[in-house]
């Protein structure tokens, strides 16, 4: 019997493991040295200039009155926190947005909730539009952040220059590997939607076989008895024979009780009682404000709101792997940054 060989974890980054586990690829590590897959993606341009500037002299600092203060690191917390919101914000995934691309364009055809929610569509110009806000938002913080370093010493200076020139030839290989991401996620959408209808496919099967099972036993059993129904006797067989026909009516009706006054007195003793009681319960109606025992003005605007339509569980699972590969994501977009604010508080 052959023996299926286990697949080796992957090691790596968070969002690699993330991906090779959503997509159930078999990821193999390079044993290519990192100076080497480097040296692929750099232009003999960008080559050059990284070697001057690592095998130069110390550059030129113009000095900066600017205090080192903690602002470089609250705007990075604030640019990370805006992001982190987008990433986990859920009504971007109800919001019926149309934005018109060209003059007079008209608006795609209306469709339920939930029917938006299982196309595949809107996730990915959902995953596209954070990645485009998290390219612009990272970009802009390290220009500002090598600004800051130029003015300090020339080792600073120096990193500085490092980095302009590692963005400039890297950014183009970077944006054309992450972008194929949402089409990785699209393959693992589709598995979880076909897998979700399967399901409900075989729970409807068995609910119909055992719906019918009742109704194939009774109609069987309807079939299969041919025992004679009872025969029943007619009055006139029962009676005896001696007896006249006015004998037998009388036997046959009910007597009827004489009128008994006695017996009639509680009864109208109940019956005024009853009409006293209700005269006071209207005395009582009069005098008494009615209080309202709900708030019909709350009720009211509860109705009007649609209700939010049931996620499937196997979609809420999707957007829960989606927003954990963006936070992966955006974990290693900002590692240059997180690198440039430590050279920043180094002393």
């Amino acid at each position: 019997m052959v023996q299926e060989v286990p697949r080796r974890g992957v090691s790596g980054p968070t969002l690699i493991r993330l991906l090779a586990r959503l997509t159930d690829a078999d990821v193999s590590e390079s044993r290519q040295p990192l100076s080497d897959r480097l040296s692929l993606w750099l232009g003999w341009t960008d080559a050059i200039a990284l070697s001057t500037v690592l095998e130069g002299g110390p550059l030129a600092v113009t000095a900066s009155p600017k205090s080192l203060d903690s602002a470089e690191m609250r705007e990075y917390e604030r640019m990370r926190a805006a992001l982190t919101y987008a990433i986990a914000d859920e009504k971007a995934y109800a919001a019926d947005v149309f934005v018109p691309t060209q003059r007079g364009a008209k608006a795609p055809t209306p469709t339920s909730p939930l029917e938006t929610a299982a196309d595949y569509k809107m996730y990915r110009q959902r995953y596209q539009t954070i990645q485009q806000a998290m390219e612009t938002s990272i970009a802009k913080l390290r220009g500002s952040l090598r600004a800051t370093l130029a003015t300090q010493t020339p080792e600073r200076a120096r990193l500085a220059v490092v980095d302009a020139i590692l963005e400039r030839s890297l950014s183009i290989q970077e944006r054309q590997l992450l972008s194929v991401i949402p089409g990785m996620l699209e393959k693992h959408f589709k598995r979880l939607r076909q897998a979700a209808e399967k399901a409900e496919k075989e729970a409807e099967a068995r609910l119909t076989k055992v719906a019918t099972e009742p109704l194939a036993a009774s109609q069987s059993a309807t079939v299969d008895s041919d025992a004679p129904m009872p025969q029943h006797h007619t009055q006139a067989e029962t009676l005896p024979t001696d007896v006249p026909p006015t004998d037998v009516c009388a036997q046959q009706a009910p007597a009827t009780p004489a009128h008994n006054p006695v017996i009639s007195q509680p009864a109208a003793t109940a019956a005024e009682a009853a009409a006293a009681a209700a005269g006071d319960a209207a005395v009582v109606q009069k005098t008494k404000r009615a209080v309202p025992l709900v708030n019909t003005r709350f009720n009211a605007n509860r109705a009007s709101k649609p209700a939010a339509p049931v996620i499937p569980l196997w979609l809420s699972t999707f957007r829960k792997d989606m927003r954990s590969v963006l936070l992966a994501e955006l974990d290693i977009r900002l590692q240059p940054i997180e690198g440039l604010l430590a050279a920043l508080r180094a002393n």
